[in-house]
Parts: structure tokens; sequence; C-alpha cells
């Protein structure tokens, strides 16, 4: 059994269709320490997370479920999530706030 893994990060490349049009895949930079971040490529289907596809967008914080694999020809881990529990993304202004729709 693969384990599971939960992992909270900054969007750092929004969310984006891949070459294929299949998946999306978003930058995320996860802080684990004062001085070091660790930068993750996740990829998901464009069919579970439609509705938040807007706000997955530079800064956004998020929280992504699914299974770490390791890309052998590039040397590098990614995610692929099955699973976002939470999106938080920063607003630029009280009127924008308010104006916003969020679609869950």
């Amino acid at each position: 059994m693969q384990a599971r893994f939960n992992i909270v990060g900054k969007v750092t490349i929004d969310a984006q269709p891949t070459k294929s049009g299949k998946m999306y895949s978003m930058g995320l930079g996860v802080k684990k320490s004062k001085d070091r971040m660790d930068f993750y490529t996740v990829y998901f289907y464009e069919d579970k997370f439609k509705g938040i596809l807007p706000h997955l967008k530079h800064s956004a914080i998020v929280c992504v479920e699914g299974d770490l694999a390791e890309d052998k020809e590039e040397k590098r881990y990614f995610f692929k999530a099955d699973r976002i529990n939470m999106v938080l993304f920063p607003f630029k202004d009280k009127e924008e706030q308010a104006e916003e729709e969020v679609p869950f």
C-alpha cells in the first residue's frame, strides 16, 4: 500500500493545462524551515477541481492530498493530487473581497 501525503504550500506557478490537455499542473512551494523551501510540481485532473481552478493562482495557499512519485529520468519528485482540502487566496482590497464568490 502506497503512503498518502498531505502537503500545504504556496502556489508558485498558476494552475495550467499540461501538454496532453488531460491534466493540470501547478507549482507548489513548501516551507521546510526558516531558510529552506522545497518546490513540487502538482498534477491533478481538471474535472475534479473545475470550480476552484480560477483560484489556484500565484500566492494562494493550498493543502493537497495525494501520492508522491519520482520522475527517474529527471531525478525529481512530483505530486499526484486527487484531493484539494483547502485554498486560501489573498485579496487585494476589501471591495474585491466583498465581490468575490467562492464556488463551493
